[in-house]
């Protein structure tokens, strides 16, 4: 199972302390799809880390998804 992408996601709340939650969804050539919540406490960081989320696509498409320790 090897990972086709990785996808930030910045979804805004209303009425939240946050303003928005960060969702990360990595997609597999095998239809699995995971997620994963970062969060962080701005919304300067929220798009710094997202930033770099699109980076990893680079480094990590084509890798074993199931080799999570190695990644």
């Amino acid at each position: 199972m090897k990972i086709t992408s990785i996808n930030p996601w910045l979804v805004k709340v209303e009425g939240s302390f946050w303003g928005e939650y960060f969702f990360v969804e990595v997609q597999t050539d095998e239809g699995v799809t995971g997620w994963g919540e970062i969060t962080t406490t701005t919304l300067v960081a929220n798009r710094a880390v997202a930033r770099i989320i699109r980076g990893l696509n680079d480094l990590l498409v084509g890798e074993d998804a199931n080799r999570i320790e190695r990644i």
